[in-house]
């Protein structure tokens, strides 16, 4: 294993639990930096599949939905067991099914992408429950043919926004804000100088929204005033995901590489240059960070492409980059033996020399499997004729 490629994370016991992209569950330890497959206990035939969005953390708990949106997902870090909640239908284009996903109250909220309707998961009682409350709001459905509901969305304490894309062409978008406890909402439309927005967050008062041409939007949140305080003067650069300290904004790269730092207070921007000596980014046509996981401290980012984790500090302002020490190729065939139903081995990380290692013992495991039970069957009738 090269590198240690996930869409999103949650942090746990000081330790960093995710599904990577190669569909392993596994943990990194935020100290030690060491790296453990995980194989949750009595799965029997189930599987777990990539991770949609976000991971929610409730006590030792986690949850996550798949990104079929097929199952939400329980993880009980000390009994190390998974349940699998079988998940109202909803529409689906794509592994990007919710537009948001929070947890508030010992309730889960799901806000499906495409579909006009609201899912709660009591987690006490274990059961779903579909609202369509928000969609009041929307008496007339998107004038895009993707038939998109809802996009992006910020969640801050008990409130979520989110981006509303009524038609792309026309600049015609709406920010709706909703109380996660009380249901209630307010909407407001943004200025049609906003074209093709991309992504939000709330802080201090403002709402930043950024567009799909590098232009960052401050608006203020009492007087409903909106300024462009950033757009890059470099036409290769791209951005998706916004993140908010108390000092500064970053602005993280999607298809292109360089990470801008925006201080509040003067509204100057920079490149982000310390990045580590053998830092890189192995893959380069996608966005880099998407999903991340929130605490009262620390961002920790999904670690689509580079090889460090990225980490940052809200309380010190600053990025800390985790690199994790990877699984030998020993801990990785042993984990597909214990795991996996078939013996499908990728020969780009194993090579050729553990894959048919991983055939032997798993044929080993087999003959030895059906002796114990020819044995077992052979004295049960011994036995019995006695």
């Amino acid at each position: 294993m090269d590198n240690i490629l996930f869409y999103t994370c949650a942090v746990v016991d000081n330790k960093i639990w995710f599904v990577s992209m190669d569909s392993y569950f596994m943990n990194i330890d935020i100290n030690t930096k060491r790296t453990a497959f995980i194989r949750p206990k009595d799965m029997g035939q189930a599987v777990i599949k990539l991770v949609t969005y976000r991971m929610l953390v409730n006590s030792d708990n986690l949850y996550w939905l798949e990104y079929d949106a097929q199952r939400l997902v329980k993880y009980s870090v000390i009994e190390n067991t998974c349940k699998f909640y079988e998940m109202p239908p909803i529409d689906c284009k794509g592994d990007e099914c919710f537009a948001g996903i929070a947890l508030y109250n010992q309730k889960i909220y799901m806000f499906p992408r495409y579909t006009p309707c609201l899912i709660i998961f009591d987690i006490i009682n274990e059961k779903f429950f579909v609202r369509n409350d928000l969609y009041r709001i929307l008496n007339k459905p998107p004038l895009q043919k993707e038939k998109e509901f809802l996009f992006r969305s910020h969640q801050l304490d008990d409130t979520i926004f989110f981006l509303r894309r009524e038609n792309i062409d026309a600049c015609i978008n709406t920010v709706i804000k909703y109380q996660l406890g009380n249901g209630n909402y307010e909407t407001f439309a943004l200025s049609k100088e906003i074209e093709n927005p991309v992504n939000l967050c709330y802080g201090e008062n403002y709402l930043y929204i950024l567009c799909a041409d590098t232009s960052l939007y401050r608006i203020d949140a009492y007087d409903n005033i909106t300024e462009k305080i950033y757009v890059s003067e470099n036409a290769d650069e791209s951005f998706l995901s916004i993140a908010l300290t108390k000092r500064s904004l970053y602005l993280l790269p999607s298809k292109s590489e360089n990470i801008k730092i925006i201080d509040l207070n003067t509204l100057h921007a920079k490149n982000f240059d310390k990045y580590p000596a053998d830092f890189r980014y192995e893959v380069k046509n996608y966005s880099k960070y998407h999903g991340y996981y929130e605490n009262e401290r620390y961002i920790f980012y999904g670690n689509r492409s580079a090889n460090y984790i990225l980490r940052i500090d809200k309380e010190r302002d600053l990025l800390e980059w985790l690199k994790p020490q990877l699984p030998t190729q020993e801990e990785e065939l042993d984990y597909y033996l214990k795991t996996q139903n078939d013996i499908v081995c990728d020969e780009s990380r194993l090579g050729m020399e553990m894959i048919f290692e991983s055939v032997r013992q798993k044929r080993e495991q087999e003959v030895n499997g059906i002796n114990a039970l020819v044995g077992t069957d052979i004295w049960k009738k011994i036995t019995k004729d006695v």
